[in-house]
């Protein structure tokens, strides 16, 4: 609720979303959408598009941007079952608010992966610099395990 800007205890969507590479899962998300969105996407409007584009398309305005944190966590009982791994194993938590249109904060998700398969990377350009790297850097992974790199694979 804080974090969509409504008071705690109002009713939200909640969208469950679980992710998988290879037939094996690599991460969960929660997606709560702001109460202004009730109605106003249905679950073939969720089912097979990326949240951000089903929202954009709902509310007819682009997707602003989006805070993000990201943290080591331990996995809880649910998490664990869903992700096939043991309850406090280590996971990556995501969380995320995308805001839309004036800034509106419209959806917030708490996206949970497995640390032994997914990796996280990111480019940040200095002031003036570069929007984006102009070399390629190769990297070499010791697992043959599948693992989804460089962001998100389906949401957030």
């Amino acid at each position: 609720a804080r974090r969509l800007g409504v008071e705690a205890g109002t009713q939200v969507q909640h969208l469950l979303r679980l992710w998988r590479v290879d037939g094996a899962p690599i991460g969960l998300a929660d997606f709560c959408l702001h109460p202004s969105l009730a109605g106003r996407l249905s679950r073939k409007d969720l089912e097979h598009t990326h949240v951000r584009v089903a929202v954009a398309k709902a509310v007819r305005t682009p997707i602003r941007g989006e805070r993000v944190e990201i943290e080591a966590g331990a996995a809880s009982l649910v998490v664990a079952g869903q992700l096939a791994i043991q309850p406090k194993a280590p996971i990556l938590i995501r969380r995320v608010t995308q805001f839309y249109g004036s800034g509106r904060p419209l959806v917030a998700a708490d996206c949970s992966y497995r640390a032994d398969l997914y990796r996280y990377a990111l480019y940040v350009p200095a002031a003036g610099g570069a929007s984006r790297p102009t070399v390629r850097v190769a990297s070499r992974r010791p697992s043959s395990r599948p693992r989804a790199a460089g962001g998100h694979p389906g949401d957030a």
